[in-house]
């Protein structure tokens, strides 16, 4: 056995041996370019991964040394860089084209290939450099501030928690407003998709160092050809392929710790919590002197005046973990091309039970059968467990408990065992106690495959496509619920104390898509493209759910179901939906310089009635490229200058499988089953159609020095899908109907500046900035105003996303005592709540204004490069602040300072609160209003990176290893918050809800966000 390991280490050696001494050898060239064959004095030749090269001489010559299957990498301002695999020969000559004159083709979906002559919509590409430089859990969340209108909101910081993707504002109500999600042409569950977590993402199942490249596209002429589903946007996701003529391995990993993002709270300690109290009693005439007043509180609390527990730290991880490492292989040859990984990523949330860790693999192949038929196959897998308990106002919330929880009470009784006899709502509720015994897990497993063929039946000119993709996920959750204290406690159940719920969820979404696409050119100035095609999706959910009571006390290893005594319930279900459409899609394009597309499409959906199943869905545009003008010949400092005009329809969907149809329940009525009818149906129920006119300018100046676009849309949506009262007689009070329009228009920038481009630093800058306006425009023809849920009510000329409330006038300065504004002029007050009239505030959860900075310093090896957002124009409300920032109500539970020190007394009536009386409502001065609301306008350094990359010196003697790259990166590093007052994360939103537009804006008491340090290293052998 020792000998063979011996000869195998010393086969090892000389193997490494082999590659360490590699000779190098003299390689020259010729760099010229490629329409006329001149040379190129000063062109860039490198080395790739290197910082070894030099520029061409006068006669675009070079000379270099390098090893044999070395990557020569050769550019030069305003041409198209170009690679050049070094092979036996010792000549290698390179023509370079000009990036102006190149139509760079951009897949826009059922693979139809957009050359940049072509573009008549609005669309931008994410490139997988920017995607794996931001340390995210889900591909959505590495958009921000990368994609000019998109806003990326939060209604959790829980690891793998779902992003709702605001696009261009808001185009539904109550329907879904979130993009459709395409990864390789397969269209992919997205949402929120927990059926006991808090919240769970579909998307956090894909390996972000995976993808190539995101498209997001915008208006309707680019989402036209998905027709029902693209009202919303479409994001296309590209995972990467192997590339010809090279194989690599790489290695990349990265550790590092969190900590909150922004948190602002300034809570009470124990002896202030007292005082507090003190207060509250001498106001109300309780107690006539400090001194009784504060052995009240003392006794009220049972506070041993020494405690003085951080319930929040002690809840908390004192430093979240995120930790990944990923290995992939790239390779292939001209006729098979592989590309397949492994990654493992694991995150630790702000709470101590919070958690999310992931495995994933992915094979992507593409075999070219013969010069006519090309093969392709993908396929990612995944297997994700995310832990975390309840957010909002759940007891067992740790973030809500934490901090609500009085500093005056420990956690642990002297004799060590756990303090349930707490000054609190439910004096059990120890979050510390919960977090050890209980149990909140789900586990995600996906499936993304799809098999796709492209043969030519004319060469170049017609071919046939077909794709057939699946996307399954399965999901296993569990809760349990300890028999000895909080929510498992059943009193009087004779089922028993502790609880376990169990939910199985079996989802696939099966696509099968066949197309004809036709490109010829004619007279070298006559382009025609053209594709014809069908989409078939169906939609399937299985569900099966069970309880039990009766667990064991003291055993809290015991958590599955079949520990339990008693079975409570169990039950399953399935539902379906299909949609099929029949598509075509035309473009003429004429000498390079004008351009016209249209698309049309014709989608059915199970989900309508019969009268109403199938519809329409169109868009038309048009290109005009300036700079291909001969007018425009002597302004040679203009490369690119493209107008765009488009206008098209498309649709929404995003209603319940069987809203349309009348449904009947089954149960008990006087010991009898009985049926009854839980949904009357609406067979008229229709889509939500979208119109949309957009504008656009592309331009590139100065050798594209100088690059970017802007954008100018009108959305109007009609027919939306609201959940509307109807009359009580008939047995149900609210049925899904098409009621109301709403409009959105808006401005959009994106810009490329390269200031400072030299041999050894380059300067690059790029920036966004969008605007965005949403107004509701009809109701129905009976009513311009409808109750929404929560926060919000949805009336004629006002943003759907305003919140809707009374409007607080502040303080009596006289006695203490509350002021609301009466009505929406402001011009009255009163202090009886009940004369204040719920009003529109004029504040909204949706900014307006979006905009980022991204810088990149490149100097030889180093790298710094960092990314600013901002987000204007936008307030958020704190749902649960009439329990920790009341004046008087709840006085048991912790509250926020000011309620102490800026609290109204006859020796401080400039004081901001009304006065503090003790387990008072205070004339319900703590009733919702905008007491609540603050302005939410922020900066945040989103993402921060300084790296330095290995050269070839420093790598001598290991020459397996082309290229090693070490960094630090921060995520959500720094947040300039506008509004003083703002004690928490602007960047928030609600599931209690729903998550479409009702949560916006709303903080539900949900783990905040997360900022990361991480330090990385990528090795590419």
């Amino acid at each position: 056995m020792k000998l063979k390991l011996t000869w195998l280490l010393t086969l090892f050696m000389a193997f490494v041996m082999q590659f360490s001494f590699a000779q190098e050898k003299t390689v020259t060239g010729t760099v010229t370019t490629a329409m006329d064959g001149l040379p190129l004095p000063g062109a860039s030749v490198i080395v790739k991964g290197t910082s070894k090269g030099q520029q061409t001489d006068f006669d675009g010559k070079f000379t270099i040394q390098v090893n044999q299957g070395a990557i020569l990498v050769v550019s030069y301002v305003g041409m198209k860089p170009a690679e050049v695999t070094v092979g036996a020969g010792n000549t290698y000559d390179v023509a370079l084209e000009d990036a102006s004159a190149l139509d760079e083709v951009v897949i826009v979906g059922f693979g139809i290939q957009e050359s940049e002559t072509q573009k008549a919509g609005s669309y931008t590409t994410v490139s997988s450099t920017d995607i794996s430089s931001t340390p995210v859990v889900s591909v959505d969340q590495a958009l921000q501030g990368r994609v000019a209108g998109l806003q990326v909101g939060s209604i959790s910081g829980q690891p793998g928690a779902f992003t709702p993707v605001f696009l261009r504002g808001v185009s539904s109500l109550t329907a879904d407003s979130n993009p459709l999600y395409v990864i390789n042409g397969v269209p992919v569950l997205s949402g929120d998709n927990a059926a006991q977590a808090a919240t769970a993402n579909p998307l956090a199942s894909l390996n972000s160092s995976d993808i190539e490249s995101v498209t997001v596209l915008k208006d309707a002429m680019s989402t036209s050809i998905y027709g029902a589903r693209g009202a919303n946007g479409v994001i296309l996701i590209t995972t990467k392929s192997g590339k010809s003529d090279q194989s690599r391995f790489t290695l990349s990993t990265e550790y590092g710790f969190g900590d909150v993002a922004y948190d602002e709270f300034d809570w009470l300690s124990a002896e202030e919590h007292v005082n507090l109290i003190a207060l509250g009693r001498m106001n109300s005439g309780l107690n006539a002197n400090q001194a009784d007043a504060v052995a009240f509180g003392t006794s009220f609390l049972g506070w041993d005046g020494v405690t003085n527990t951080d319930w929040r730290a002690a809840t908390r991880n004192k430093r979240s973990v995120t930790n990944s490492v990923n290995l992939n292989y790239t390779g292939g040859s001209e006729n098979f091309q592989v590309f397949s990984s492994l990654g493992y990523f694991e995150q630790e949330g702000v709470s101590r039970e919070a958690k999310y860790h992931r495995i994933t693999g992915n094979l992507n192949a593409n075999w070219n059968a013969s010069d006519r038929l090309k093969v392709g196959f993908s396929i990612n897998l995944s297997s994700a467990e995310q832990t975390g308990d309840a957010d909002a106002s759940s007891f067992r919330n740790p973030v809500f408990t934490g901090s609500i929880l009085s500093p005056a009470n420990s956690i642990y009784n002297p004799d060590g065992t756990y303090n349930l006899d707490l000054a609190y709502l439910n004096p059990s509720f120890n979050p510390v106690a919960i977090q050890n015994t209980d149990v909140a897990t789900s586990n995600f497993y996906k499936v993304l495959a799809n098999l796709n063929l492209d043969y030519e039946i004319i060469k170049n000119t017609l071919s046939f496509q077909s794709l057939a993709g699946v996307d399954m996920n399965i999901s296993d959750e569990l809760t349990y619920w300890n028999p000895d204290f909080g929510d498992g406690i059943n009193e009087g159940d004779v089922n028993g104390n502790g609880n376990g719920f169990k939910d199985n969820r079996f989802r696939q979404i099966w696509t099968w898509q066949n197309s004809l696409s036709f490109n010829k050119m004619f007279g070298d100035v006559h382009n025609i493209t053209g594709v014809l095609g069908i989409d078939a999706v169906a939609d399937r959910t299985n569900t099966t759910s069970a309880s039990a009571q009766g667990y064991t006390s003291g055993r809290y290893d015991l958590y599955e179901l079949q520990n339990a005594a008693n079975p409570i319930g169990a039950s399953s279900s399935h539902t379906d939906a299909t949609f099929f459409g029949a598509f075509v899609r035309g473009s003429y394009t004429y000498d390079r310089r004008y351009s016209i597309t249209g698309s049309f499409r014709r989608d059915g959906s199970s989900r309508f009635g019969f009268e109403n199943r199938y519809g329409n869905f169109w868009a038309a545009g048009g290109t005009w490229n300036i700079a291909q003008e001969s007018f425009l010949d002597s302004a040679t400092f203009i490369n690119t200058l493209k107008l765009r005009l488009s206008y098209g329809v498309t649709g929404n969907a995003s209603v319940g499988n069987h809203s349309a149809k009348a449904l009947v329940g089954f149960g008990t009525y006087l010991n009898q089953n009985a049926a009854v009818i839980v949904n009357p149906g609406n067979s008229a129920l229709t889509w939500e159609s979208k119109k949309n006119t957009n504008f656009g300018l592309d331009f590139s100046l100065f050798e594209s020095r100088v690059s970017g676009s802007i954008d100018v849309y009108k959305n109007e949506s009609e027919d939306l899908l609201f959940n509307a009262p109807i009359t009580p007689s008939s047995g149900f009070t609210s049925l899904t109907q098409n009621i109301g329009t709403t409009e959105n228009r808006g401005v959009e920038v994106q810009l490329g500046v390269v200031p400072v481009l030299s041999d050894d630093f380059r300067w690059s800058l790029n920036g966004t900035f969008s605007y965005n306006e949403n107004e509701v425009t009809k109701i129905t023809d009976e009513a311009d105003e409808i109750a929404a849920n929560g926060t919000k009510n949805y009336a004629v000329g006002h943003d759907p996303s305003e919140f809707y409330t009374r409007l607080w006038a502040g303080v009596n300065p006289a006695d203490g005592t509350p002021l609301w504004y009466t009505d929406e002029s402001r011009t009255d007050v009163t202090g009886v709540v009940g004369n204040a009239e719920l009003s529109f505030t004029g504040k909204q959860a949706l900014p307006k204004h979006l905009a980022s900075i991204s810088n990149e310093f490149q100097y030889k090896g180093f790298n710094f490069k960092f990314l600013l957002n901002y987000a204007g124009g936008h307030s958020v409300i704190d749902r649960w602040a009439f329990v920790y920032d009341n004046d008087g109500a709840f006085a048991n539970l912790n509250h926020l300072a000011s309620n102490l020190y800026d609290s109204w007394t006859p020796d401080n009536r400039d004081a901001s609160r009304p006065q503090y009386l003790f387990n008072s409502d205070n004339n319900s001065s703590s009733a919702n209003s905008t007491r609540y609301i603050y302005d939410a306008d922020h900066i945040r350094l989103r993402s921060v990176e300084l790296g330095y990359k290995l050269d070839a010196e420093l790598l001598k003697g290991v020459n397996w290893v082309s290229d090693v790259y070490v960094y630090v990166r921060g995520l959500n590093v720094y947040t300039w918050v506008f509004d003083d007052d703002l004690y928490f994360d602007p960047e928030v939103g609600s599931n209690e809800f729903n998550t479409s537009l009702e949560g916006a804006g709303v903080y539900d008491q949900s783990a905040p966000n997360l900022k990361q340090f991480l330090f990385g290293v990528n090795v590419n052998f």
